[in-house]
């Protein structure tokens, strides 16, 4: 299995000329597999709070700012690995909040 999921995140072959590459889409177990320091947890937590949410007083509650790093496709959401790492980026150049 991990054979599997190794050989999921690896992109080996170039875009054609003209055409712009396609995202590197992970679900959270190869991301995390991929990336250790985020473990699936912790990916499943920023996946959560990327959705905008109304606590119990009705308050709107802030988002982490990586909404667009995932992408749901049918009951799976994948994260757009290229995106993930420059909303770290971004965040980062900002300072922390």
């Amino acid at each position: 299995m991990t054979e599997h999921l190794a050989t999921a995140c690896h992109r080996d072959s170039a875009p054609a000329a003209g055409l712009s590459a396609a995202p590197v889409l992970l679900t959270v177990r190869q991301s995390s597999f991929k990336h250790p320091a985020f473990s699936q947890g912790a990916l499943r937590g920023l996946i959560f709070s990327a959705r905008p949410r109304i606590d119990s007083r009705g308050k709107k509650l802030p988002t982490n700012g990586f909404t667009s790093a995932f992408v749901k496709v049918l009951n799976r959401v994948l994260i757009d690995e290229g995106e993930f790492f420059r909303i770290i980026a971004r965040q980062n150049q900002t300072g922390l909040r």
